[in-house]
């Protein structure tokens, strides 16, 4: 990390969601049985919310059980199970003398009845803490998060307590399952074990977090690595990322790529030249960029082109940017013509989709 320097207290996290991966392929390089692996990650996961919250962190997320693990062999997920009550009810006295509040979020519907009063034992005895939230996710997802809130809010509008007007996204935000965090979107999400994607959790919560994959499987994840991932530059980072195959394979291409388009206004200041020109430039770019994927075999590419949030800029740069969507709209006619192949059903199999209420520079 060079010469980076710690960050300060006052300006750590509040809230550090974790994705816990690696505990079996952990176990496999060992020689050791799956069940060992998830043992070793389930130590280090108080391990590292200690350090956590003695750096200042108020809020800790662990996304320890998805709702797609409950396809995992039985004796593994019933190795699970076993874990979370086995700490749940050996971390009590640590929990109570460090006054820290535990939200277990999540469909309950499927857990074991034993595992589910020790849950809500847990929850009524450190409901009344402040300052420190533990929020272990079992059963969780994304997906379900939000579709149980829009669902609560449905039933709020039918039952006359609120008006389709009043829904917006800070009423979309007290439905969701973090309602029970005083930060409830986290400011860093850090999954182990190299894999680059987040895997349905926090889907709503996480639309300006940064993003963190070390390479290190979690059972090996400390406070070293943490501090890593706490002293990076702002923004999202592959940590020890392998060597990329040098051949590509055709049928391992993504069918859709999806691409923030940030950078033009930045580009066009360390080149010296006008804002409008760095947007101009970077219309350019996107259609080169598309081009390309679409010779590659991919199927969709979404590109993130203006955001709702981009209308607070200057009004003569929005006026730009509107303009350059018509002209390049209008001027690539064929291109698109030419690009986007429909079958006879009226399927689009190659297209290009355009967020426009979405520009970020």
């Amino acid at each position: 990390m060079g010469e980076k320097q710690k960050r300060g207290r006052n300006i750590m996290p509040k809230h550090v969601a974790v994705i816990l991966d690696g505990n079996r392929r952990w176990a496999e390089k060992r020689g050791l049985g799956t069940s060992e692996g998830h043992e070793a990650g389930a130590r280090r996961l108080m391990e590292n919310a200690k350090d956590c919250f003695a750096m200042g962190t108020n809020t800790i997320s662990l996304f320890a059980f998805s709702t797609e693990n409950w396809e995992r062999p039985e004796d593994e997920v019933k190795c699970l199970m076993a874990l979370f009550e086995k700490y749940l009810a050996s971390d009590m006295p640590y929990l109570r003398s460090d006054k820290i509040k535990i939200s277990v979020i999540g469909n309950r519907t499927k857990l074991p009845e034993s595992l589910l009063g020790l849950i809500e034992e847990v929850e009524e005895a450190t409901k009344s803490y402040e300052g420190k939230n533990l929020i272990i996710a079992i059963d969780y997802s994304g997906r379900y998060d939000i579709l149980q809130a829009c669902k609560s809010l449905a039933n709020k509008v039918k039952d006359g307590l609120i008006q389709v007007e009043d829904i917006n996204e800070k009423a979309m935000e007290k439905e969701l399952l973090t309602k029970c965090s005083e930060f409830p979107n986290p400011d860093l999400l850090i999954r182990t074990s190299g894999e680059q994607r987040i895997s349905n959790f926090f889907l709503w919560q996480s639309a300006y977090t940064e993003l963190y994959f070390p390479t290190v499987l979690w059972p090996d994840f400390g406070e070293a690595e943490y501090l890593e991932a706490l002293t990076c530059d702002k923004g999202t980072y592959v940590v020890g990322e392998e060597e990329t195959p040098k051949e590509l394979q055709r049928e391992l291409m993504p069918r859709h790529v999806a691409v923030i388009m940030d950078g033009n206004r930045r580009w066009a200041k360390q080149t010296g030249l006008l804002t409008s020109q760095g947007y101009e430039a970077g219309a350019k770019r996107l259609l080169e960029f598309a081009d390309l994927c679409f010779k590659l075999g991919i199927n969709t590419v979404s590109a993130f082109a203006f955001s709702t949030e981009n209308w607070g800029r200057h009004k003569i740069e929005v006026k730009c940017l509107m303009y350059l969507f018509q002209r390049y709209l209008k001027s690539k006619i064929q291109f698109f013509q030419r690009k986007s192949e429909f079958l006879l059903s009226g399927i689009l199999r190659r297209s290009l989709s355009l967020s426009s209420e979405q520009f970020t520079s």
